[in-house]
């Protein structure tokens, strides 16, 4: 029996890791969260959205991550879950995206940045963003928030 893991099973565990760390941030905030939270995707099934998360100030954020550090599907994943992000019922829809992947294909991450950027109306934000830039826009929230 082999004790190698097929790329689906990296895959999982490499996604899982990205949830901690968000997971991580989330708690390091005090921000209160709901992780897996049930919602009817844009295919009309139920589908879990990684954090449903509320801040103080009541704002609703949807989050979904998506880590990748080979080439795969996931490329195609992304338009779906940016349109689920669009279709949630938040005030921001954010995709964290982490992975060597998406480093090595920009093109990947600029598409959901415009997509996100052409959606964003009054009542809905949405943003593409690494983990990093996902850590400081928290901060900056939770921040600017306890300073008003």
């Amino acid at each position: 029996m082999s004790n190698k893991i097929n790329q689906g099973g990296l895959a999982v565990k490499s996604g899982k890791l990205l949830e901690n760390a968000i997971e991580d941030i989330l708690k390091q905030s005090d921000i209160e969260y709901v992780p897996q939270k049930p919602f009817e995707s844009v295919y009309g099934k139920t589908s879990r959205m990684d954090f449903y998360a509320t801040l103080s100030d009541g704002t609703r954020i949807a989050i979904e991550s998506k880590n990748q550090n080979v080439s795969g599907t996931v490329d195609e994943k992304i338009p779906y879950v940016m349109l689920n992000l669009q279709k949630f019922d938040a005030d921001v829809g954010i995709l964290v995206m982490d992975g060597t992947h998406f480093e090595n294909v920009p093109q990947i991450k600029n598409w959901a940045k415009h997509f996100a950027h052409d959606f964003t109306t009054r009542t809905k934000l949405l943003k593409a963003m690494s983990l990093e830039e996902f850590k400081e826009w928290i901060i900056e929230q939770t921040e600017g928030r306890c300073a008003a």
